[in-house]
């Protein structure tokens, strides 16, 4: 054999370079940095069963509990994307082919696309322009015979008014969209702890990143078993207690490294920051009649860092000094009147995230933010 097949060279094993050998110019390498962090941490605790994505333990398990236990003790259950986590609500909330589900017609098209997975049908309605969120009338006037539940999101960290809509729609089942409201509260209720079942996202740009991921909250066991047999691993169902795993199950499991960011990304997780960021944002945006701040702040309590805004008419103004603007992520979902696509356009095209980056320092091991920025 030649010396020159690489077949006939000796295998070294290679070691991954450490922290110090990371070159400065690598894109990810504060990711990196992160994740090894991450990994730390985890190697530190004391779980009483290994790490499974197929079974449900050590981090798995781990997280679910923490999220759990933030959430008023509501079973949680992590899923692979906060997609997904939207169409296993619905599933146990007992959407299915031929029904009509409820939802803003200003949103992440998300919930859209998980309600027509299973074959229903999406009903956009619309938003309150002073939430930007689902308009409790506007849902109650859109119901029908067919009306089987309705995704409530809580678009930009604002809680919609999910107290309202249960008032007006008695029987229809609320799933919360709280992927961009961790944290946040209305009338003092947390986010998540509303409807019949919620949704958390732990995707990129979250409060809680876990690079992707989703967890799905139910407000009783029976809906949280549900979720596993639609959901999970055929010897996860078992364990559960199921006497049989369900032959159907849509089995998509969480990757174990999104557990440990997860727990990792919760132990850091403070809404002290984000609402000083939001105080100082807000602070230097009052008293500017060209905006107006979306939400009731005697209702809304957000814990992002940014503040949605709407902007004058003509939508050309520009931000003060020291703040920065940035366009909301949400869409004009299909199934509307011309008449409604077209108010909903203008409405959207006026909105804007405000914020102010605030300087952080390092503090005990937590990083916090001043309440006041030094020179904006």
């Amino acid at each position: 054999m030649s010396s020159a097949d690489p077949a006939a060279e000796p295998v070294t094993a290679r070691r991954p370079p450490g922290p110090a050998e990371l070159g400065q110019g690598h894109p990810d390498r504060g990711w990196i940095a992160d994740v090894r962090e991450a990994l730390d941490r985890w190697a530190g605790a004391a779980p009483s069963s290994p790490t499974s994505s197929v079974l449900g333990g050590g981090a798995i398990t781990a997280a679910e509990a923490a999220f759990s236990d933030l959430h008023d003790g509501r079973p949680a259950l992590l899923l692979p994307s906060a997609s997904y986590a939207l169409r296993v609500g619905l599933q146990v909330l007992g959407v299915t082919v031929g029904d009509e589900v409820l939802c803003a017609a200003i949103d992440w098209p998300s919930g859209l696309a998980a309600i027509a997975s299973l074959g229903a049908t999406p009903v956009p309605v619309a938003v309150d322009p002073a939430t930007l969120t689902l308009d409790p009338g506007a849902a109650a006037a859109a119901r029908t015979p067919r009306t089987r539940a309705i995704v409530a999101c809580h678009l930009h960290g604002i809680c919609a008014d999910v107290p309202a809509i249960r008032r007006l729609l008695p029987g229809v089942a609320v799933l919360e969209d709280a992927a961009q409201a961790f944290g946040s509260r209305i009338d003092g209720r947390l986010a998540g702890t509303l409807g019949d079942a919620a949704v958390l996202s732990l995707g990129p740009g979250k409060q809680i990143d876990a690079g992707e991921g989703g967890v799905l909250l139910c407000d009783r066991i029976t809906r949280h078993e549900q979720a596993i047999a639609a959901a999970c691993h055929p010897l996860r169902q078992l364990l559960t207690g199921m006497p049989d795993a369900d032959p159907a199950a849509l089995a998509i499991r969480p990757h174990p490294m999104t557990a440990v960011l997860a727990l990792h990304r919760l132990a850091r997780w403070s809404p002290a920051a984000a609402q000083s960021a939001h105080a100082e944002t807000t602070r230097r945006l009052a008293g500017d009649g060209r905006v107006r701040l979306l939400g009731d702040r005697g209702r809304h309590e957000s814990s992002n860092a940014h503040v949605p805004v709407l902007l004058s008419a003509d939508g050309t103004t520009a931000p003060p000094p020291g703040v920065r603007w940035s366009r909301s992520g949400a869409q004009i979902l299909p199934g509307l009147t011309a008449n409604d696509h077209g108010s909903a356009t203008r409405l959207l095209a006026r909105v804007r995230l405000a914020r102010v980056r605030l300087a952080r320092v390092r503090l005990a091991g937590q990083v916090q933010t001043p309440a006041r920025s030094k020179g904006g």
